[in-house]
């Protein structure tokens, strides 16, 4: 199992990165994004945590994506 992750404001680079683009172009991605929010490393953390659990045991080979809704 894999887990494909969205931007999330997560480390130093990411901030960066969030900053290079921009007030108009921070807006323009939020818009691209159905929950109009970036994640937060707990969003990709709670999925980790379900693929790691039980409740995941019978699930093989798939991709989690935590994007917000692309």
């Amino acid at each position: 199992n894999n887990i494909a992750p969205g931007f999330a404001r997560s480390n130093i680079n990411s901030e960066r990165q969030w900053q290079s683009y921009g007030e108009e172009g921070q807006q323009r991605l939020l818009q691209n994004i159905a929950l109009r929010r970036l994640g937060q490393p707990e969003d990709i953390a709670h999925g980790v945590l379900f693929f790691a659990s039980e409740y995941a045991g019978w699930i093989t080979g798939q991709v989690l994506s935590i994007d917000g809704g692309k």
